[in-house]
């Protein structure tokens, strides 16, 4: 099965959490992961008041317990959006969490997540859902970039690559007519 050009859209992600396909499901875990781990972390932080080391040891564990991805795909577009079905469930989690009473160790299989950035968007302040919003949507569009990039790399475009990069990842553009001589 070949990738698109285009990140795959987050309702396919979520079908295909269930897929027989382990590789597949794995590609969905890790999609997800990649866009909601730092607005579930800001969740965290926010709504239930956690430390920056709490917050991210329940992000990872919670990620960690769904890492079969059954549990992400009970869910049910009908019944609302995935976003608030991922916050219900992260409550879940801290409810089980503090049942158990049980330490979380940090690592596991999901990449360590620079939280320096998050933490400034917290002393920004603004709402819960803004806040959780934002970094969702930042989450989405840095995803976005680099499955194109990763696409025009296969594709053997590297020069396309690279106007990408120069025309819509930099706040001072260059000129066209300067990267036309420079590039070819």
């Amino acid at each position: 099965t070949g990738m698109s050009l285009f990140p795959v859209t987050l309702p396919s992600v979520v079908r295909d959490l269930a897929s027989a396909d382990v590789a597949r499901r794995q590609h969905c875990l890790e999609v997800i992961a990649d866009i909601y781990w730092k607005p579930l972390y800001i969740y965290l932080r926010m709504r239930h008041g956690m430390t920056p080391e709490l917050a991210e040891d329940t992000t990872q564990a919670f990620f960690t317990r769904v890492i079969d991805g059954s549990a992400l795909a009970g869910h049910d577009r009908e019944r609302g959006r995935f976003r608030s079905f991922l916050r219900h469930a992260i409550d879940n989690h801290v409810i089980d969490q503090h049942r158990r009473r049980t330490a979380i160790r940090r690592g596991g299989p999901l990449p360590h997540v620079d939280l320096a950035d998050v933490e400034r968007e917290l002393e920004a302040g603004g709402s819960l859902e803004d806040a959780f919003d934002r970094v969702w949507i930042e989450r989405v569009v840095a995803r976005a970039v680099v499955e194109t990039l990763a696409a025009l790399e296969r594709r053997d475009k590297p020069i396309h690559a690279e106007l990408f990069r120069r025309f819509h990842l930099h706040d001072d553009p260059p000129r066209y007519d300067a990267v036309a001589r420079e590039l070819g």
